[in-house]
């Protein structure tokens, strides 16, 4: 475990410690079973020990990290109820959110989404995946900002975390699912191209679903 960081700015402490170990987990060099200390991370970044503490209770508010008992604080191990759970909300929001998205969403940004996504299966191609997972955050984020219904966006956005989670310690794993997914992207692109309600839906259900189901196979394969 370590924090590169010069220093911290000494206002909003324990939020940009929460950040500094979130940006960790999302990107793997933190992997599930870690376990945090309270000692460590403030030794680590030069901080007391309150601050640490009341970002830690942040982290597992949002499900990132666990405390368990006699043992300590640890980040997270994905189980499968887990990925159950968040994919079956995410299916019915994001469906709802494209649902709005595709008559509002100016052609502008569909035509930067298309580009975007070009970029992305050239990346892919050659071998470079850390740009899709990029893509596939962004494009989500996009398509719910343009819902038109900003408690929607909000609500999305705060799974965002335990999808990057999931994303991160699993999806990124797997060439396969992420050449999939930026399909399914893609069609969903031409959806909003033709402003098809009903396609624009579908096409976004059937990814979040390909989506939890491919996580879980990986997971029962990893039992």
């Amino acid at each position: 475990m370590s924090f590169n960081l010069s220093q911290i700015e000494h206002t909003n402490i324990d939020h940009r410690i929460y950040e500094i170990i979130t940006e960790q987990i999302l990107t793997g060099k933190l992997a599930p079973g870690d376990r945090l200390t309270e000692e460590e991370v403030a030794r680590q970044l030069g901080v007391s020990r309150t601050p640490v503490r009341e970002a830690m209770k942040s982290l597992a508010k949002d499900e990132l990290v666990e405390l368990l008992p006699r043992k300590g604080m640890y980040v997270k191990k994905l189980e499968l109820q887990d990925v159950v759970e968040i994919y079956d909300i995410r299916a019915v929001l994001e469906e709802l959110a494209v649902t709005l998205a595709t008559l509002r969403i100016p052609k502008a940004i569909i035509k930067e989404l298309r580009i975007e996504a070009e970029k992305s299966r050239q990346e892919i191609i050659s071998g470079h995946n850390e740009g899709s997972h990029a893509f596939d955050r962004e494009f989500h984020y996009c398509i719910a900002e343009h819902s038109g219904n900003k408690r929607l966006a909000a609500t999305i956005e705060s799974l965002g975390n335990m999808v990057n989670f999931f994303r991160t310690t699993v999806i990124a794993r797997e060439d396969k699912q992420i050449r999939q997914a930026l399909e399914e992207h893609i069609q969903i692109i031409e959806a909003l191209e033709k402003r098809d309600v009903t396609a624009a839906a579908e096409a976004m259900r059937e990814h979040i679903l390909h989506t939890r189901s491919n996580i879980m196979k990986t997971l029962k394969a990893e039992s």
